[in-house]
């Protein structure tokens, strides 16, 4: 067995050399997490180097700069698909247009008027307007969702999707791989059947989405014909609804969104 022990510690000692390199040249990392960093696959062969694939590269920071890119070539369309209903500086008081526009520069949006919003915090209540939202739905559903549930909730909701789908309403539905992962092939079998269009977020599936494993998509989204929306902290499942005894009552707030700021979502 000496020999697999010396292969293993070739292994990690390559491993070392070939991400020693990386770690020096990153740029925009502080002198003490490099010497940090160094230092944990000197003296963790091997282990050192998986502990930095892991925690040691800024994923975020990545990902942060591609959705910038992605917003700024959106932002000049934004105000085309909301061309009559936007509103302007002089609209507002002298004491709101900084903040108007700092609302543009975080969020890259544009602001609009006639639109009602409604703030929700009982979940039964908000799940039930979902519903039915979804049931008057006549051209297309779109949702995003970390967690959704196989449960009671979460499947009385799909089948209301499969429903619309094969009415003709186009539904597209994307979610979390990881928030989500109860959800199985035989959860989405009747969903493709009836043409709803399925994405999964960073499943895990491949080596590389692995090493993000902790970058999710929390965000839980509905909106029915570009006209009505949900969003907020509310997932799918019967948890959600005070239905697990273990967990007992569960409060999360939501908004109910209708006019044209469905269509920024």
């Amino acid at each position: 067995m000496d020999w697999i022990t010396a292969a293993l510690s070739l292994s990690g000692y390559l491993i070392t050399l070939a991400l020693i390199p990386s770690i020096l040249l990153k740029k925009n990392r502080h002198t003490i997490s490099t010497v940090a960093w160094i230092l944990t696959i000197i003296l963790l062969p091997g282990l050192g180097g998986i502990i930095y694939l892991f925690f040691g590269i800024n994923r975020v920071q990545r990902r942060s700069l591609s959705k910038e890119k992605a917003n700024q070539s959106l932002a000049p369309k934004l105000p085309q698909i909301v061309q009559n209903q936007l509103l302007s500086n002089e609209e507002y008081l002298p004491i709101n247009q900084s903040l108007m526009r700092l609302a543009q520069n975080t969020s890259h949006t544009v602001p609009t008027f006639g639109n009602h919003i409604e703030l929700l915090t009982d979940t039964n209540r908000t799940l039930g307007l979902i519903k039915q939202a979804i049931l008057n739905a006549e051209h297309s559903l779109n949702l995003e969702y970390y967690i959704w549930q196989p449960d009671q909730s979460g499947t009385l909701l799909r089948d209301l999707l499969i429903e619309k789908a094969r009415s003709g309403v186009e539904v597209r539905f994307l979610y979390d791989g990881l928030g989500s992962f109860g959800l199985g092939k035989n959860f989405f079998k009747p969903m493709r059947a009836a043409g709803i269009k399925i994405a999964p977020f960073l499943p895990g599936a491949s080596i590389r989405e692995r090493w993000s494993i902790n970058l999710r998509n929390h965000r839980k989204i509905v909106i029915v014909d570009g006209k009505t929306a949900f969003t907020g902290g509310m997932n799918i499942g019967d948890e959600y609804l005070g239905l697990n005894h273990d967990l007992g009552f569960w409060r999360d707030t939501h908004l109910k969104i209708e006019g044209p700021e469905t269509l920024q979502l």
